[in-house]
């Protein structure tokens, strides 16, 4: 059977000692797990137990699938705390967090079998030392009294991050990295769709899980148009600065017109998010992106912008002529973009929060700034409705807050390391796929670092697995040129 030339495929499995033994043993166990489930499990569970079966066995057979379906499980229209889990000592394991575990697993099944060695990098040790706060900071919280069950989220969000690892080493060539970045690409094609209809409909039937609340600007709420916010925002985010660097850089072949297409729906589901942060990071990115262009892409960016403009301005005297909803969907936009520069914007209520959010955490940090007072405690009383003094807006004092400088500082050269090596395999990688994606992933990881000063995506489940790939895509697609063609000239 071949599913592959290079990657950890069913025919390799083959191909090496011990590895028929292996597929052997997968495959009894997957029976014993289905001939209990017809004894104990409704239809229902059986036909869950057999979609786990076959996602885990895709995991091991092809790793890039399981990654894809550990992002379908965290960061797209699931909602992760509706998932199958499992009861462990002061938490739980949800379906996610197995994957990542078997995913993890893998590679040293990996080592043993194909007798190659464990991937090391800056990145990979910046990253393990973070993930070392974050755990000596599970003892800090319990010394200072915080609670075990909300210890455990956030020590589970921040394991995700160790989906960096999979990618780097069960990721090992151009095939499985291509595969891997479109069916991202196709999954935050799916949630953006999915938020279209979601505004379609209204928050009467809620067909995504996530945030679906109306609309409010300065404090004034705007009746008639929703504010979508799924799970996958931030995949849908990351993955429409990645297409448009393929867009721009790629070269022309059949795919770009389902490019086009896809991009125009990422951009709705970006719009329809109504986050003033999200587009002012996506804005830079592209200037960004437009700088290091050379003069013939320079003129492909022109030209695109101006048709799209153009199709914005048709699509605008459209449904105004109609009348329809979307109208209003736009002039809504505008002046949500538009209230960046308002005076108003200063005094309004959230700024006002986000300011005395800032000013507890620096009292805590004043006071706890090596360790940080651990993930899952409290550092402020309430401030809005329903809140219990864990959040914090700011990314930044987010980490720095919980884990301290021991886990803030290699999280801070995690996050710069991955961005110079992207711009790094950029400038002198010559593989034009490999230079476009880790460009794109580049100025991803740096409009997620913008976005993050007022939205944590750092310490958000939903987004850090997206993070976690981004920095993998920018370490598999140098080591996967320097395999193929050599050192980095």
């Amino acid at each position: 059977m071949q599913l592959g030339s290079k990657g950890f495929y069913l025919d390799r499995v083959y191909q090496v000692e011990g590895g028929r033994l292996l597929a052997w043993v997968f495959l009894a166990f997957c029976g014993v797990l289905l001939s209990l489930g017809v004894v104990y499990l409704s239809p229902l569970k059986i036909l869950g137990l057999s979609a786990g079966i076959i996602l885990f066995g895709a995991s091991l057979f092809r790793p890039e699938l399981g990654i894809l379906g550990f992002i379908v499980l965290s960061s797209t229209i699931l909602d992760l705390t509706k998932l199958p889990y499992v009861s462990v000592g002061m938490g739980s394991l949800h379906v996610p967090d197995m994957l990542l575990l078997f995913l993890l697993s893998v590679i040293p099944l990996r080592i043993l079998i194909h007798r190659i060695r464990l991937v090391k990098s800056p990145l990979s040790i910046t990253l393990l030392l973070f993930f070392i706060g974050s755990f000596i900071s599970i003892f800090t919280s319990l010394r200072l009294g915080g609670k075990p069950e909300f210890i455990s989220i956030y020590f589970r969000a921040a394991c995700y991050y160790l989906l960096f690892f999979a990618v780097t080493n069960l990721v090992q060539d151009k095939k499985q990295l291509r595969l891997l970045a479109a069916g991202l690409i196709f999954l935050a094609f799916g949630v953006s769709i999915a938020a279209v209809l979601q505004a379609l409909v209204g928050p009467s039937l809620r067909l995504i899980p996530g945030r679906v609340e109306t609309l409010s600007t300065l404090a004034e709420e705007v009746r008639g148009i929703n504010r979508i916010l799924p799970p996958g925002q931030t995949l849908v985010f990351a993955m429409s600065i990645v297409l448009g660097c393929l867009i721009v850089l790629d070269k022309p072949n059949a795919k770009h017109m389902a490019y086009y297409l896809i991009f125009g729906f990422l951009a709705a589901g970006n719009i329809l998010a109504f986050s003033r942060s999200t587009w002012i990071s996506i804005c830079v990115s592209m200037l960004i992106l437009f700088i290091l262009a050379s003069r013939k892409q320079e003129m492909k960016i022109l030209r695109i912008f101006i048709f799209a403009l153009s199709l914005a301005v048709i699509i605008v005297l459209s449904v105004k002529i109609a009348d329809t909803g979307i109208y209003r969907y736009i002039t809504s936009s505008y002046s949500r973009a538009a209230s960046l520069f308002s005076g108003k914007m200063k005094h309004s209520g959230t700024l006002t929060t986000r300011y005395k959010e800032i000013r507890y955490a620096v009292k805590s940090i004043k006071k706890h700034p090596v360790m940080g007072i651990g993930l899952g405690n409290t550092y402020r009383p309430g401030i809005w409705k329903k809140d219990k003094g864990y959040y914090a807006h700011n990314g930044y004092i987010w980490i720095l807050l919980k884990t301290g400088l021991v886990g803030f500082i290699p999280f801070l050269f995690f996050l710069l390391i991955a961005i110079i090596q992207g711009f790094r395999n950029f400038f002198t990688i010559k593989d034009n796929f490999l230079k476009t994606l880790a460009l794109g992933a580049s100025l991803a990881i740096i409009a997620i670092c913008i976005s993050s000063q007022v939205n944590p995506l750092f310490m958000q489940d939903s987004s850090i697995p997206v993070i976690a790939i981004l920095a993998g895509f920018i370490d598999v697609a140098g080591r996967i040129y320097k395999k193929e063609y050599g050192n980095l000239n």
